[in-house]
């Protein structure tokens, strides 16, 4: 037990309040209530929530917070700062349309300009072929006449080779969809920890979108991400080359989860203890 739990301790059972009417008056869980007295933080979701829950813990008994956290601020972990190595996948996208729409803006003078030679190429060719047509005698236009048939015969295959390409392409996108979407198999579960292996897929992005305030915690070998997403965020994370990826999700209840854009079903239900929640994913596929 740390200093700082054993004062809060007391200063409860001074004012005659129960672990259970403490957690009536705070909302925080019973649990989460007696692992702060201990000094167990480790049960907690995140070092977030354990300085956000020591402040509801001590405004509840009407002590002053500001100096409590510097008498025992030995006691009293320090916010993380969010790394910056890991950058989600949808602000590479924004910086890449960024760049693509400066590469157009570049060179969309010089493509006005050769559709502007070629729009008069095309009038100047067919004023020539109607000038020669009304010069020459019927035989020669029945020629054109038959001509301008053919070519137009070869537009209507043109067109329907074009079509019948653009739909072979979409049923390709949809069988590579199929195929790159991989499979998800559940190995088993221990307390809030449930664990997945990831096979068949060439790619392995996980997503979510948030209802409400979320704590998330993303682990991929050396790199780590931890932030606090408000309603309305999104984001998602491209993990295709990394062996494990751990997530550590605060309120499952404000967050939806997909992997490779298809919804992803929490194991636990989102009630009391299971809307803290941990997934490990074991990606077979990374290297290959």
């Amino acid at each position: 037990m740390t200093e700082l739990g054993n004062f809060l301790q007391e200063q409860r059972k001074e004012q005659g309040l129960s672990l259970d009417e403490l957690q009536t008056k705070t909302k925080i869980q019973k649990r989460y209530l007696q692992a702060i007295e201990e000094g167990n933080y480790g049960v907690l979701p995140g070092p977030f929530y354990v300085r956000a829950f020591i402040k509801q813990y001590v405004e509840a008994l009407h002590l002053s917070y500001d100096e409590i956290a510097e008498q025992y601020k030995q006691d009293i972990p320090e916010a993380e700062k969010e790394p910056t190595e890991f950058v989600p996948r949808s602000e590479r996208d924004k910086q890449n349309d960024q760049q693509g729409s400066a590469a157009l803006a570049q060179w969309l003078p010089k493509l006005l300009i050769i559709a502007g030679i070629i729009v008069i190429g095309v009038i100047v060719y067919f004023l020539y072929v109607k000038l020669g047509s009304d010069d020459g005698n019927s035989a020669p236009h029945n020629t054109t006449n038959h001509a301008e048939v053919e070519q137009s015969k070869d537009f209507k295959a043109q067109d329907k080779k074009k079509d019948q390409k653009q739909q072979e392409d979409k049923q390709e996108q949809k069988d590579k969809k199929k195929d790159t979407s991989g499979k998800l198999v559940k190995k088993g579960t221990e307390g809030i920890v449930t664990t997945y292996d990831f096979t068949k897929g060439k790619s392995l992005v996980v997503g979510f979108k948030m209802t409400g305030p979320v704590y998330l915690e993303i682990t991929t070998g050396q790199k780590k991400t931890v932030k606090t997403y408000k309603k309305g965020d999104s984001v998602e994370f491209d993990v295709s080359k990394d062996k494990e990826v751990s997530i550590n999700i605060g309120a499952t209840n404000n967050a939806k989860m997909t992997i490779n854009d298809q919804a992803f079903s929490y194991p636990l239900p989102s009630v009391n203890s299971g809307i803290h929640q941990r997934i490990v994913i074991n990606n077979n596929t990374a290297g290959n």
